[in-house]
């Protein structure tokens, strides 16, 4: 398996379709149908990260916890809290000057989305990032701050994941088998429930929509080590985009192909090496991956403010939209270099047993 650097950079661009996604009623107006097709659809970035992240804890913590221990566990799931509450419980702080705002200055807080869903009980769920595991009715707070409560429930039942995919790919001969079952999972569900997208009704179906994915992440990690498959994987690469494409003009609901199709993207990206895997491993857009969870996290705070400060109307200018962005870009970046990293660094180095090496 060659370098996966391409991959930070595909989180990057990810990330701000999902900054474009939330601003695009504002876009809309300056752009074209083409680029707002892409724009629409923006919170399927979500998706793509469940199945990445799926796939990266796989690459980096499966074999290390083939045979759990108390120790390992530990370390994991301290490893994890470290890289992704810090940032959230920063994120969920600063955000209650936005009611504060709101409430100071005489103005409705019902023109934000989810502005009249700042309570205290909901502060709390998101305190310990179980908003979205099925116990709150509605998005609140920081709004994207949903699909890390989802992943941190995914990240929970990472060690059954091995136990379940090291006993299913004996039984099923194979991880392709049981990435199957598990789209087809996702398929019955929302069906089941009628959606119209795989991104409807997130506080119903969301943790399940998480965890099946990254559940596939696993599985496209465990395909990926799979010799043959690098004599296929161009074809795998660029047919799963061609017919994503092709299903997503068609009008087909995309929660028939969406967790198949992207988890085909990045198996056939990481088994072969294209042109794409170079462009995407270019150094901006590395940088761009490497700020992507300050991106994701913050962006939607920085709009707030933004709203409030310098939107009268519900149109914005151009100057507007590209003010924003260059903003979401450099406080991103300066939460990544002075306090993400740090954070987490101070994290392992409190909660993380002293000469426990066990997962580095």
């Amino acid at each position: 398996m060659h370098n996966l650097h391409h991959l930070t950079g595909i989180r990057g661009l990810a990330a701000f379709i999902v900054v474009f996604y939330h601003i695009e009623a504002y876009i809309q107006p300056y752009s074209n149908k083409y680029v707002m097709a892409v724009i629409k659809h923006g919170y399927l970035a979500v998706d793509f990260f469940f199945i990445l992240s799926g796939f990266v804890i796989a690459y980096n913590y499966f074999d290390r916890l083939t045979v759990l221990t108390v120790d390992k566990a530990y370390d994991f799931y301290i490893k994890r809290i470290a890289r992704i509450y810090p940032l959230h419980l920063l994120l969920l702080i600063v955000y209650t000057t936005i009611p504060l705002a709101y409430i100071v200055l005489g103005k409705d807080l019902s023109t934000l989305s989810g502005g009249n869903k700042f309570s205290f009980d909901t502060f709390v769920y998101s305190l310990f990032l179980v908003q979205s595991w099925g116990g709150v009715e509605d998005l609140t707070w920081n709004i994207p701050s949903w699909s890390i409560s989802t992943e941190m429930l995914a990240y929970l039942l990472f060690p059954l994941m091995v136990y379940l995919l090291f006993f299913m790919h004996k039984k099923l001969k194979g991880a392709g088998v049981v990435l199957s079952l598990f789209c087809t999972f996702i398929v019955i569900i929302y069906v089941f429930e009628g959606t119209r997208t795989i991104g409807d009704n997130i506080q119903r179906l969301g943790f399940l929509r998480c965890v099946l994915e990254f559940f596939c992440g696993v599985c496209v990690w465990k395909l990926s080590k799979l010799q043959w498959l690098k004599l296929s994987g161009m074809l795998m690469f660029y047919g799963a985009i061609a017919l994503f494409c092709v299903l997503m003009a068609s009008g087909i609901k995309d929660y028939y192909f969406v967790p198949v199709t992207m988890s085909m993207v990045i198996l056939g990206s990481v088994v072969y090496r294209s042109r794409v895997n170079v462009f995407f491993s270019h150094q901006f857009l590395i940088w761009l991956g490497n700020i992507s969870y300050s991106v994701y996290l913050s962006h939607y705070f920085i709009r707030d403010w933004f709203k409030l400060l310098f939107l009268n109307s519900n149109e914005a200018s151009i100057f507007w939209i590209v003010s924003y962005v260059i903003t979401v870009l450099i406080i991103s970046h300066l939460l990544f270099s002075f306090f993400e990293m740090s954070a987490k660094n101070r994290v392992l180095k409190i909660l993380l047993k002293k000469g426990n090496n066990a997962i580095q």
